[in-house]
């Protein structure tokens, strides 16, 4: 996408470092959603292009509207199934009166958004005071 630009000319155009280019088109990282709108926008094409492509040789559609934004998620994460997760994970441990660490709920979130996608069901309290008690004895 960046033609005949550097890495370094990308790199400043979109607000990132030479060697953060040189990692995205390693595939090492990848882009974040306001990069992702930078680069669309610079190359004139939609996120979803970027994010999902065509076939192989397939030109990008173009944007009608450049300024036109686009909220990009890594295409395996379902905002929606995030937004429920956190909200399971805050409810229980408010309710359990369970004291986590940033990292804890980090995780307790990770594992009821695992379930939300698995299932297609929210767990009950039974299975996430599993899965909390789970993240408990890792850390002890």
């Amino acid at each position: 996408m960046r033609g005949d630009l550097t890495q370094a000319e990308f790199a400043a155009i979109i607000g990132v470092t030479q060697g953060t280019v040189n990692k995205y088109e390693k595939g090492a990282i990848f882009p974040g959603e306001d990069v992702l709108n930078k680069i669309a926008d610079h190359c004139g094409v939609r996120v979803e292009w970027l994010l999902h492509g065509e076939e192989r040789g397939a030109a990008p559609q173009l944007l009608e509207e450049p300024q036109q934004i686009y909220l990009a998620t890594r295409p395996a994460l379902m905002v929606d199934l995030l937004v429920r997760a956190n909200g399971l994970t805050r409810k229980f441990i408010k309710a359990a009166g369970i004291i986590f660490t940033d990292q804890q709920e980090a995780q307790l979130s990770a594992y009821i958004y695992e379930y939300l996608e698995e299932y297609h069901a929210e767990p009950g309290e039974v299975v996430i005071r599993r899965l909390a008690d789970l993240i408990k004895k890792q850390e002890g």
